[in-house]
C-alpha cells in the first residue's frame, strides 16, 4: 500500500527528498492518506535546484485536527529541504471547489505528478466561465491591494521593489489561465508566458518584462523613482489587462 510510483518524472535532486517525506506521511496516516502529489515548478521543466520550493499535496479520506498535528513533526523536517507547508485537502473538498477556485485547480491539474495513491487530478472538469470570473476579480483585486499596499510603504524603496515582484509572481497563474481560455497552452517559462498573453490580447511587454527582471535579478541597483514610476506604468499595465479581460469571450 506504501508504494511510491512515477518519481522518474520528478528532477533527480528531489526524488530521494520526496520519497522520504511522502514514506514518513505514509506511515503516520496509514488508511487514511489516500494520495500524494507534487505540483507546480517541481512537476514541470521550471524547476531551479536550491532556489525552488517543492510544492506537495496531501488526499485525505477525513481531515479531524489530529491528522494536522500529527504532521506538524514531519513538515518541521520538511522546510529545511525546501518543502512548504503542504495543501491538505479531502476529495470532496476538491470536486466541489473547483467552481470556487478554478485557476488553482487548473495549475495542478497540468502540472502535477501523483507519487501515491489515485491521481484524481486527471478527471477534475473546470468551467471556462468561472476561470475566466476569477482571473477578472484576481486581477482588479490586485489592482485595489497595489494601491493600497503603496500607501502604506510609499517612502520606502525596498517595500516597493517587493510589491512589484510579489504582484507579478501571483499574476502568473492567471496570465497562464488567460492564455488557456483563448485556446492556447501556457509556455514553460515566465517570458514566454508574458510574451504570449500580449500578443493575444495587444498588450505591450515593457512593463511586465522589467518587473520580471527584478524578480529574476537580471536589474539591480535601481533607484526609488525609476521604481515609482515602473510601479506607475505597471498599474496602468493592470488596469488595461482588467478592461481587456472583462470584454473577452470564453472558447469552450
Amino acid at each position: 500500500m506504501s508504494e511510491l510510483k512515477n518519481l522518474d518524472l520528478l528532477p533527480t535532486s528531489i526524488r530521494l527528498t520526496v520519497a522520504s517525506y511522502c514514506q514518513s506521511m505514509i506511515q503516520i496516516h496509514q488508511e487514511n492518506l489516500k494520495s500524494a502529489t507534487v505540483y507546480g515548478s517541481a512537476a514541470g521543466e521550471g524547476y531551479i535546484p536550491e532556489r525552488s520550493n517543492i510544492n506537495l499535496l496531501f488526499i485525505f479520506a477525513d481531515l479531524p485536527f489530529s491528522t494536522l498535528k500529527d504532521s506538524l513533526r514531519v513538515i518541521a523536517r520538511g522546510r529545511k529541504e525546501k518543502i512548504p507547508a503542504p495543501l491538505f485537502l479531502t476529495e470532496e473538498h476538491i470536486l466541489s471547489s473547483c467552481d470556487t477556485f478554478p485557476i488553482e485547480f487548473i495549475e495542478i491539474k497540468e502540472q502535477h505528478v501523483t507519487v501515491y495513491g489515485e491521481d484524481i487530478f486527471q478527471k477534475l472538469s473546470i468551467n471556462q466561465s468561472n476561470l475566466r470570473l476569477q482571473c477578472e476579480q484576481e486581477i482588479k483585486g490586485k489592482l485595489i491591494r497595489i494601491r493600497q499596499s503603496y500607501l502604506e510603504i510609499g517612502l520606502q524603496q525596498k517595500p516597493i521593489e517587493q510589491l512589484l515582484v510579489h504582484s507579478l509572481t501571483a499574476l502568473m497563474p492567471v496570465l497562464r489561465s488567460l492564455i488557456r481560455l483563448q485556446g492556447g497552452t501556457p509556455p514553460q517559462s515566465r517570458e514566454g508566458v508574458i510574451k504570449e498573453i500580449a500578443d493575444r490580447l495587444k498588450l505591450q511587454t515593457e512593463v511586465f518584462m522589467r518587473v520580471l527582471h527584478l524578480k529574476e535579478g537580471r536589474r539591480s541597483g535601481v533607484k526609488k523613482p525609476e521604481l515609482e514610476s515602473l510601479l506607475n506604468a505597471y498599474l496602468c499595465s493592470l488596469h488595461e489587462l482588467a478592461q481587456k479581460v472583462d470584454a473577452l469571450p470564453v472558447i469552450s
